[in-house]
C-alpha cells in the first residue's frame, strides 16, 4: 500500500512522514520508505543526505520507469508538453524531468504485488509532481492543465495532504538551505509559494484526485500537535491495511 505525503514546500511533510514511520514501527506494522525496499533498512538508515538518497533512487528505479512507461505514457507526454512550454533556464526542465522519472519509477516499483503487504510511505510522490509541472510563480496558472493532471496522474492508495498557513509556509521555506527554486528574490519565492498553495488547495478542495485523502494542517505549535496529526494519519491508513 502506497501512502504519499504531498503539499506545498514548507508545510512539514517530511517531519510528519518520519513521525508516522516511527509510530508504525512501534505498532509492529510492516512499514518502509522506497530506498529501504532496494538496499534494506539498515543501509538506508545510514544515508542521511537527501541528495545522495535521490541519486541512488534515480539509478535504482530507472528500470522500473521503463517497465511502467507504456502504462504511464499519456501522463509522461503531458509532462513533456508542460515542461516544453515553461520559460525556464535550460537545465531547469531537465532537473524537473529527472524528478518526474524518479517518482514514476518509485510508483511502478511500489505498485507490485510484492509490496501489497507493506505500508510504503512516499515523501513527495506522483501527486506531488503537480508542484514540479504546474507551479511557476511567474506565469498565469493553466487551470485546465491542473484539472487534466489530476485526472491522469498515477495515484497512490492514500494521499496525506499537509497544509499550513501561508506565513508559516514562507517562514519555514526561507529558513531552509535547499530552496524549492534557486537564485530568486524573496518576493519571487513568495509568489511561487502562494501559487503552489493555491493549486494544491484547489486540487484537494475540489476532490480532483481519485484517491482517499487525509488532510492535516500544520499549526506549527507543539509536539503534541504533531503527535495528534500522526495518530490521525495512522488511524486512516491502518483501517484499510
Amino acid at each position: 500500500m502506497i501512502v504519499e505525503f504531498v503539499g506545498c514546500s514548507g508545510t512539514g511533510k517530511t517531519r510528519l512522514r518520519r513521525s508516522v514511520y516511527e509510530r508504525l514501527v512501534d505498532l509492529g506494522k510492516p512499514v518502509r520508505v522506497p530506498l529501504e525496499l532496494f538496499i534494506g533498512q539498515r543501509m538506508a538508515g545510514r544515508i542521511e543526505s537527501e541528495r545522495i538518497r535521490n541519486v541512488l533512487l534515480d539509478i535504482l528505479v530507472f528500470p522500473w520507469f521503463w517497465i511502467g512507461l507504456r502504462k504511464h505514457r499519456d501522463f509522461l507526454v503531458f509532462a513533456f508538453e508542460l515542461l516544453r512550454k515553461k520559460k525556464r533556464p535550460f537545465m531547469r526542465p531537465l532537473l524537473l524531468l529527472r524528478s518526474v522519472i524518479r517518482k514514476l519509477g518509485i510508483h511502478t516499483f511500489c505498485s507490485r504485488r510484492r509490496c501489497w503487504d507493506l505500508i510504503v510511505l512516499v515523501d513527495e510522490g506522483t501527486v506531488h509532481i503537480a508542484h514540479l509541472l504546474l507551479v511557476s510563480g511567474t506565469e498565469e496558472v493553466e487551470w485546465d492543465s491542473v484539472r487534466r493532471f489530476a485526472r491522469i496522474v498515477p495515484c497512490p492508495d492514500h494521499v496525506v495532504y499537509v497544509t499550513a498557513s501561508f506565513p508559516l509556509i514562507e517562514q519555514r521555506t526561507l529558513a531552509r538551505s535547499d530552496q524549492p527554486i534557486k537564485e530568486v528574490s524573496r518576493d519571487e519565492l513568495s509568489l511561487f509559494l502562494q501559487e503552489a498553495l493555491e493549486i494544491f488547495s484547489w486540487i484537494f478542495g475540489e476532490a480532483l484526485v481519485p484517491a482517499p485523502v487525509i488532510q492535516v494542517e500544520n499549526l506549527g505549535t507543539s509536539t503534541g500537535t504533531l503527535q495528534a496529526d500522526t495518530e490521525k494519519v495512522i488511524r486512516h491508513v491502518t483501517a484499510s491495511f
